[in-house]
């Protein structure tokens, strides 16, 4: 099957414009010096980027022209031809021609040729040492003079590094916590001199300007956040192309719907997403949509409909993943989930079927008798609820037997800043994010009712276990314990409830999430820190731990089930030092159930591999700081790579360099001319078998 390559169009002119400029600049900083091995070397690597990323795009007049300059400086590299004023000019020349070739292919995904075919004649014969014609440059500006004539008016767009980004967000931090301060501190001051009628106009003023202040502040910060944020729509065609192939696979007739949104998401949620919703397409795939024949005899489309709906709810993104199949089973579910935990079988055949959701999300559940390329596994949904609570998100499942089910996900729009509740229990402040929340309740401990098994609230036709904080966070304060009425805070997750009795809750906020430090990361208990307006540190309680903590989820206990026939997930590190090419093939192994890492050259590689576990490694030949070639020899002599498969993806093609390949130790090789989606996923398969 063939890559839809459109969908990187705009990531490849981006990257192959800055290589382009970076040849010109390196061609003419070359004619100031004439022999210069770091610089043909430099010049050599960007016009093997150029050609290869050029290749598996499709573009191949491109290739043509950049693999006869290639041809010029390998001849300069070996000392057959010098570097002259001439050599220079058509250089630069062919890059002022391939530089509006890319801007068409930006404006209409065509390529502008006209000139190509001169323009490669008189590269070969440059190349030979052989006079050669530049009169078909006629009309052509020079790269300086064009970049002199540029209307920087109609400008709109710059490339901003998202650590720059990070780095205003992290400054806009420490502002946001002083003008809390500063805001605290007025506040003090103006209490204490409320009796001075003389100073009652003045502190009016400072905090006219404080709110005024504060509203410019969180505006700026919004600012900042968007540039960090890009639209769902990006991964929404992707997505439709990979759910239409699972259903083809497997012989279901079904229609998927996904309109357009206009809602943006953090780059770190967005690059996470795609894979949670794959597994929920394929669930409903496999578990909800029947049969063509069983849909009809039930009266149904013999075509199942499967939509992905998104919307923006305040400050998060709701993503409802919906079909129209059988509905779950909760007869199955009940059935399954007594067979896996058989002291809890009392407690399972009592509960209702909001309660057995929370089995879905187990590791190894499944209710599928037999296994199926896409399902029966039981890694799906539990994959799916952890990468939701790395993303600070919440899943809920609503289903009606016979008519669907529906998933949905709330997901921050930014990882950055987050909504949250201050509480005090203990003496202590704490944060709890508000999407965990359900709501807060002021309650008097004599409407408590203590049962054997705990202590309960009746609220609304159920009764609620309610939970004191004092046994997380420490001896209870004396004079809070002894008041008439406390709040309780009502958490959800998965579809349980449960109320945490605290002491007070103080206020809601919008705060910017710091991680925990190093040393702090297995502590699962704190899911991060703010400060507050005193420039105190606040933990932020992960109430996923909490609740496990509690039992009040019984299936998450640390030991986990294993499953005999559990697929292994194999990992993957890809090396090359184009970032389109990079994303080319991660696009595609992600799409097959891979997990990928990224590499821009051989040294990078060794130290992922040192530091991290992979199955197999995809690399490309011709990188800066450390090629292809002594990145495989150095994987064969440590004890720790030796024996990890290599697939090596070049733009070269020659005998020679296959055979040099395969004396490093790659066991696969394949052309960038002839890549295709379906030769590399069968290549990789078929090392991986062999583990």
């Amino acid at each position: 099957m063939k890559i839809d390559r459109s969908e990187f169009l705009n990531e490849y002119t981006d990257e192959a414009q800055e290589l382009i400029n970076k040849f010109s600049d390196s061609v003419r900083q070359l004619s100031k010096v004439n022999t210069d091995s770091e610089l043909i070397e430099l010049i050599l690597r960007t016009l093997h980027t150029l050609k290869g990323t050029s290749r598996m795009m499709g573009f191949s007049s491109i290739e043509k022209v950049v693999n006869a300059l290639e041809d010029v400086y390998k001849k300069i590299q070996s000392g057959n031809i010098v570097p002259d004023d001439n050599l220079t000019y058509i250089c630069t020349g062919a890059a002022n021609i391939l530089g509006d070739c890319i801007a068409g292919i930006k404006k209409d995904s065509k390529e502008k040729v006209e000139k190509f075919e001169p323009l490669v004649k008189n590269l070969e014969l440059a190349s030979l040492g052989e006079n050669f014609e530049t009169d078909f440059f006629a009309g052509e500006t020079d790269c300086s003079a064009q970049e002199d004539e540029t209307d920087f008016s109609s400008v709109q767009t710059i490339r901003v590094g998202l650590g720059s980004v990070d780095s205003l967000v992290k400054c806009f931090d420490k502002i946001i916590t002083n003008e809390f301060r500063l805001k605290n501190s007025v506040c003090k001051i103006e209490e204490l001199s409320a009796a001075e009628q003389k100073y009652a106009q003045m502190f009016k003023t400072i905090k006219e300007d404080m709110n005024m202040l504060e509203r410019q502040i969180f505006y700026t910060q919004e600012q900042i956040i968007s540039m960090r944020m890009f639209p769902l729509d990006m991964i929404m065609r992707t997505l439709r192309h990979s759910a239409e192939e699972e259903a083809t696979r497997i012989g279901k007739e079904i229609d998927f719907e996904i309109p357009s949104a206009d809602i943006s998401l953090d780059k770190l949620i967005l690059e996470k997403l795609p894979g949670i919703i794959i597994h929920l397409v394929r669930n409903s795939i496999d578990h909800g949509i029947e049969p063509p024949q069983v849909r009809e005899q039930l009266g149904k489309n013999k075509r199942g409909k499967i939509s992905i709906e998104a919307k923006q709810v305040a400050n998060r993104i709701n993503i409802i993943v919906s079909d129209d199949g059988q509905g779950l089973d909760f007869d199955k579910i009940r059935k399954k989930a007594a067979a896996l935990f058989p002291s809890r079988i009392e407690e399972i055949s009592s509960m209702d079927e909001k309660s057995l959701q929370q089995f879905l999300f187990v590791s190894g559940f499944s209710t599928l008798e037999k296994q199926t390329s896409l399902s029966g596994r039981g890694v799906g949904l539990d994959g799916v609820r952890k990468e939701m609570d790395k993303l600070k998100g919440r899943i809920r499942i609503f289903s009606e037997r016979g008519k669907g089910t529906s998933f949905e996900l709330s997901l921050p729009m930014s990882l950055a800043a987050q909504s949250g509740l201050f509480f005090t229990a203990s003496s202590k402040k704490f944060l709890v994010f508000s999407h965990y929340v359900s709501e807060v309740v002021s309650c008097c401990e004599s409407k408590l009712i203590q049962l054997r098994n705990g202590t309960f609230l009746p609220l609304r036709n159920e009764l609620l276990p309610v939970y004191d904080s004092s046994i997380f966070f420490g001896k209870a304060d004396t004079q809070n314990s002894r008041k008439k009425s406390r709040s309780i805070v009502v958490v959800e997750y998965l579809g349980k409830r449960l109320g945490l009795l605290v002491d007070e809750v103080t206020n809601y906020i919008t705060v910017l999430v710091k991680p925990l430090p190093p040393a702090l990361k297995k502590f699962r208990a704190v899911q991060g820190v703010v400060f507050d307006e005193d420039y105190k540190i606040v933990p932020i309680i992960h109430i996923p731990d909490l609740m496990s903590r509690l039992n009040a989820i019984k299936d998450f206990e640390v030991k986990k089930i294993e499953v005999d026939n559990r697929k292994k997930e194999y990992s993957v590190l890809i090396v090359d030092d184009s970032h389109t090419t990079r994303q080319i093939e991660k696009m595609i192994l992600e799409t097959e159930g891979y997990a990928v890492c990224e590499a821009s050259d051989g040294i990078e590689a060794l130290e992922k591999l040192k530091s991290g576990s992979f199955d197999i490694v995809i690399t490309d030949i011709k990188m800066p700081r450390m090629d292809g070639y002594i990145l495989i020899e150095n994987m064969r002599r440590l004890d720790a790579t030796k024996n990890i498969p290599v697939i090596v993806i070049s733009s070269v093609y020659e005998e020679d360099t296959k055979k040099r390949v395969a004396e490093c130790g790659a066991q696969s090789y394949i052309v960038k001319s002839d890549f295709e989606r379906g030769n590399l996923i069968m290549s990789v398969k078929e090392l991986l078998n062999g583990i």
